[in-house]
C-alpha cells in the first residue's frame, strides 16, 4: 500500500512574518493584452472568471437567489437530495479561506499535489476539481493553480453556481463536455452538477490527468464514497492520479455525514478498493489553541467558525436552545488549550493502472 509520513507541529513552529515563498505566486511573463470578442449566449460551455483584481466571486445578482435558503442569518444551497449542512455564506467562505491557508502552510507548499503532478502541470495537462465548498474567491488553491499553469486546462464541478458575475453551464444529465470548443486564452472551466443526484460526473472517460476532491467529508454520506470513487476511477487517464485531502475533524453527534472516512487506513482502503496503485498517504499535524503558537490560535479559530457554521443544524438535530449550545461550545474551547489537542490533515493518492 502506501508509505505513511507525519509532519507534527511543534511549539516552536512560529509563523512567518510574512507570506511564506511557498504560497506565493510562481513569477511569469504577463501574456500580451487581447481583446475578446462578444460571445453568443449558450454558444460555449465556459466560466469567463476574472482570475485577479476584484473578487467578484462573493457577489450575487439576482438570478442567483433562488439557488440559496436562509436559516438563523446564514445562507444554505437551496438544494433537494443533498446532505451538505453547512452554509455557503460569506462568512464560512472566510472560514475556507483560512483553513486552506493552513493546511497548505502546514504541508509547505503553494500547491499541493503528488510530486509526479508537478512537471505535467508545467507541460500542461487536464485537472478536475470536486467540489469548492462555500464558493471561490481570489487565492483560492484551484485558481491559483490556474493562473500558476497556464498551458494546463483546469475543471470545477460544484453543486451551486457560485460565481454570479460569470456564465457557466449547468447540466442537469449526462452531457459530455466538448473540450475543443474552450477558448484558446481561458484554462478554467466552472460546471453545476450534482454528481449525487446524476450518479455520473459530465465528462467522458478516460478524460483527465489529475483529479483532487478536498474536504468533502461533510459533503457525502457513507453510501455515497463507492458511486464517487467509481465515478473519480472513471474519467481518470490510465497513468493518472486521483488525490483526496481531509481533515479529521469529527465532532460528536454528527450521524452517518462523519463516520471514520477520515481515517487515513479508511482513505488508503478506499482508494485500494476502486484499483489504484502506488497510493501513498502523508499527515501533518496542526495543533489547535494557544500551545500551537499562531498556526494553532488560527486552526482553534477554524474550529469555532466551524462550530458556528454548523450551529443550525446541530441545534436542531441535538434539540438543544442556542444559549444551551453557546455554552457547550465554551466548554470545548477551553478544553482544546488544556488538553493541548490537535488534529491530522490526511493526503492520500493514488495512480490509475496503465492497463485497467
Amino acid at each position: 500500500m502506501g508509505n505513511t509520513v507525519s509532519n507534527e507541529s511543534t511549539d516552536s513552529a512560529k509563523m512567518p512574518t510574512k507570506i511564506p515563498k511557498h504560497l506565493q505566486p510562481i513569477k511569469r511573463k504577463s501574456p500580451p493584452k487581447k481583446s475578446t470578442p462578444p460571445q453568443a449566449s449558450g454558444s460555449k460551455p465556459i466560466a469567463k472568471l476574472n482570475l485577479g483584481g476584484t473578487n467578484v466571486f462573493n457577489q450575487e445578482s439576482a438570478s442567483s437567489i433562488v439557488q440559496f435558503r436562509w436559516s438563523q442569518g446564514r445562507r444554505f444551497p437551496n438544494i433537494e437530495n443533498i446532505e451538505y449542512f453547512l452554509p455557503n455564506d460569506q462568512t464560512e467562505q472566510d472560514r475556507h479561506r483560512v483553513q486552506f491557508y493552513v493546511i497548505r502552510w502546514a504541508f509547505g507548499s503553494r500547491h499541493i499535489v503528488p510530486p509526479e503532478i508537478k512537471p505535467k502541470l508545467i507541460e500542461g495537462i487536464k485537472v478536475l476539481d470536486i467540489n469548492c465548498g462555500p464558493g471561490l474567491w481570489v487565492g483560492h488553491p484551484i485558481l491559483d493553480m490556474a493562473q500558476d499553469f497556464e498551458k494546463s486546462t483546469f475543471y470545477l464541478v460544484d453543486i451551486c453556481n457560485l460565481l454570479p458575475q460569470t456564465s457557466s453551464t449547468s447540466i442537469d444529465s449526462y452531457t459530455p463536455v466538448k473540450l475543443e470548443e474552450r477558448q484558446e486564452e481561458k484554462n478554467f472551466t466552472f460546471i453545476t452538477h450534482n454528481i449525487i443526484q446524476n450518479k455520473q460526473l459530465p465528462f467522458e472517460s478516460n478524460h483527465f490527468d489529475f483529479i483532487q476532491q478536498n474536504l468533502t467529508a461533510f459533503t457525502y454520506k457513507q453510501e455515497d464514497w463507492p458511486l464517487i470513487l467509481k465515478e473519480l476511477l472513471r474519467v481518470t487517464k490510465p497513468g493518472g492520479y486521483i488525490q483526496l485531502i481531509e481533515v479529521d475533524l469529527t465532532p460528536h453527534h454528527m450521524g452517518p455525514r462523519t463516520e471514520l472516512w477520515l481515517e487515513q487506513g479508511k482513505l488508503e482502503q478506499m482508494l485500494s478498493n476502486i484499483g489504484l496503485v502506488d497510493i501513498q498517504c502523508n499527515f501533518v499535524s496542526i495543533p489547535v489553541g494557544s500551545w500551537g503558537l499562531d498556526i494553532g490560535h488560527l486552526w482553534k479559530e477554524n474550529y469555532e467558525a466551524f462550530f458556528e457554521s454548523a450551529k443550525p443544524f446541530l441545534i436542531e438535530m441535538m434539540e438543544i436552545s442556542s444559549r444551551e449550545y453557546k455554552k457547550q461550545m465554551r466548554i470545548v474551547m477551553e478544553e482544546l488549550d488544556e488538553y493541548k489537542t490537535f488534529t491530522n490533515v490526511y493526503l492520500i493518492w493514488g495512480r490509475v493502472p496503465d492497463e485497467q
